[in-house]
């Protein structure tokens, strides 16, 4: 079979390769998702034992997510307004718990 029948039966090696960008795309995005649940699951630990390093990393943890949230609806994409909320929320939340403002100050 002559080579541009290959590519137009899409038996070229540009196809697989894709594939195999896609899928390590795929692969590192799950590795970052699982970081990021297991930095919140840490923080989410810490703000339930009212340990003091658990409002600090939230506190970092929610502004971080609140100004990406902002970034994403200055692109156009409005449904992050909810995420904004909860994030400003979370950090408010953790911001006032340090400060001893609500509640008591965390050890």
């Amino acid at each position: 079979m002559p080579l541009e029948r290959q590519r137009q039966a899409g038996g070229s090696g540009d196809n697989a390769a894709a594939a195999v960008a896609v899928g390590g795309a795929a692969v590192i995005i799950g590795v970052i998702t699982l970081i990021s649940g297991a930095i919140g699951l840490a923080v989410g630990y810490g703000i339930m034992n009212s340990k003091k390093w658990g409002f600090i990393a939230g506190a970092a943890l929610y502004g971080f997510n609140a100004l990406m949230s902002v970034v994403q609806v200055i692109q156009g994409q409005t449904m992050n307004l909810i995420g904004i909320a909860i994030s400003g929320a979370l950090l408010f939340y953790c911001v006032q718990r340090l400060t001893g403002k609500l509640g008591e100050k965390p050890l």
